[in-house]
C-alpha cells in the first residue's frame, strides 16, 4: 500500500512542478526562478527528486527506503507515459 500511494503522490507533485502553473502562476514562477526550468523540465528527472524527498518522510529501513524510491519513482514514470500515449 505504501508503494501505491508514495507513487500516485510522487506523480502528483512531479506533474505539478513540470507542466502546471498553478494558482497565481506560482509553478511557473518557480521553475523560472533560479534556471529551475532546466531542472524541472523533464519529468522521469524530477520524479527521481521528488521521490527522494517523499520517501524520506516514510518511516522505513535504510534498504527500504531506496527500493521505495526507485520503485516508486518508476511507477510515477510508468503513468506519465501511460497517460501520454492516449
Amino acid at each position: 500500500m505504501t508503494l501505491i500511494l508514495a507513487t500516485l503522490a510522487i506523480w502528483r507533485l512531479t506533474s505539478l512542478l513540470v507542466y502546471e502553473d498553478g494558482p497565481f502562476n506560482i509553478f511557473d514562477r518557480l521553475r523560472d526562478a533560479l534556471l529551475f526550468r532546466r531542472l524541472l523540465g523533464c519529468f522521469w528527472c524530477t520524479s527521481v527528486w521528488t521521490a527522494a524527498i517523499i520517501v524520506a518522510m516514510v518511516r522505513l529501513t535504510f534498504v527500504d527506503r531506496i527500493i521505495l524510491w526507485l520503485a516508486a519513482s518508476a511507477g510515477a514514470i510508468l503513468i506519465e507515459e501511460f497517460r501520454c500515449r492516449k
